[in-house]
């Protein structure tokens, strides 16, 4: 089954609001393992919000997340010593997503606003934030690739379904085209990356909330159709995908188990527990020959590396109310991102980097 994206009412439906610099300080409590920068707060809220992150070579951080206390998207990017904060929108918007094309910027998010609802983009190509809205309806949880100016979405639609939307970050719609990927996802939220090829490959725990399976992957080549692939049999949640050279690298939550690790070189998979004690959702990120993971439960923050089949894992942040981690990697150094929410004056979103 194939649908049309969705063009948003109006290509000049352009949303600009002014930038905000803050200093950045460093957040005293919750001490970060050594040889990691003290962490820094990117966004103060109170909320329960999720963030994502995207990180240029040279290291320069760009963070999408829910406002919190009001509804909305901002756009925050750490500027030298200071967050240059954008709010991008105002409307009941979650879940963003964001990635990098070249110098631009791209974020995917979830609208719920009545009349408004589906898969929205919002991109600084023009130097202006445009909005345009890529498929129409009660959709969730977006995750974002983008490769050589396109962007690649895998998103949960109504009626326990896994969608797919690609198409030129600038264009309006016109040659966007959208695609059913599995007619049975999800229980957690879905996680896409891309290979050297700019293919896209979607990660995501198998079968409807009410009738849970195990993990899948689905594949797709250039102009052709997906192809799905079990992983494992158990129920599992929270899967984290990876592409790096051939190498297929997958975290995931194994129920009653903790936290996993999948992998694929060529057609075998290896299956790897990380931490049997810790259930929170992952990241990982793969570079070169090692895979760094951060994972855990709220106030139990943990780091791990593998290389060379070698496990290394030691605690991250024991502070009070941290979790829904992100890693990504500049230059080989991975950067952290983390939400902190234990009703004291550095909650927020946090970021840490090794130095």
């Amino acid at each position: 089954m194939q649908t049309s994206a969705v063009r948003s009412p109006s290509r000049a439906a352009v949303l600009v609001l002014a930038a905000v610099a803050l200093t950045v300080s460093a957040s005293p409590a919750g001490a970060v393992p050594s040889g990691w920068t003290a962490p820094s707060r990117a966004h103060a809220t109170h909320s329960l919000v999720t963030h994502d992150i995207a990180v240029e070579t040279d290291g320069t951080a760009h963070i999408a997340t829910q406002d919190g206390e009001d509804p909305g998207l901002w756009y925050v990017a750490r500027v030298g010593t200071t967050w240059d904060r954008t709010r991008i929108t105002t409307a009941d918007d979650r879940s963003p997503s964001i990635a990098l094309d070249g110098f631009n910027v791209v974020i995917a998010f979830a609208r719920r606003d009545a009349g408004q609802e589906g898969i929205w983009t919002a991109t600084n190509v023009t130097g202006e934030w445009v909005l345009e809205r890529r498929h129409a309806g009660l959709d969730a949880n977006p995750s974002l690739a983008v490769s050589a100016g396109r962007a690649h979405i895998a998103f949960q639609a109504p009626g326990g379904a896994l969608r797919y939307v690609a198409g030129p970050v600038d264009d309006a719609g016109s040659a966007w085209i959208g695609e059913r990927v599995d007619a049975t996802c999800c229980t957690s939220a879905p996680s896409l990356a891309l290979t050297s090829a700019g293919d896209p490959r979607v990660a995501y725990s198998d079968g409807p909330p009410g009738s849970p399976g195990g993990l899948a992957l689905s594949s797709r080549t250039a102009g052709g159709t997906w192809n799905r692939t079990p992983v494992a049999s158990y129920r599992v949640s929270a899967p984290a995908l990876a592409v790096y050279g051939t190498t297929i690298h997958i975290a995931y939550v194994r129920r009653g188990a903790g936290t996993w690790y999948a992998s694929r070189l060529t057609t075998s998979w290896g299956f790897k527990q990380i931490d049997g004690g810790a259930s929170g959702p992952p990241d990982l990120s793969a570079f070169s020959g090692s895979t760094a993971f951060i994972y855990g439960d709220t106030g139990r923050l943990r780091y791990a590396t593998m290389s060379g089949g070698i496990l290394l894992s030691k605690p991250f942040s024991s502070a009070a109310g941290d979790g829904r981690p992100h890693i990504v990697r500049a230059g080989g150094k991975p950067v952290a991102t983390w939400l902190r929410r234990n009703g004291g004056s550095t909650d927020g979103v946090q970021l840490s980097r090794q130095q």
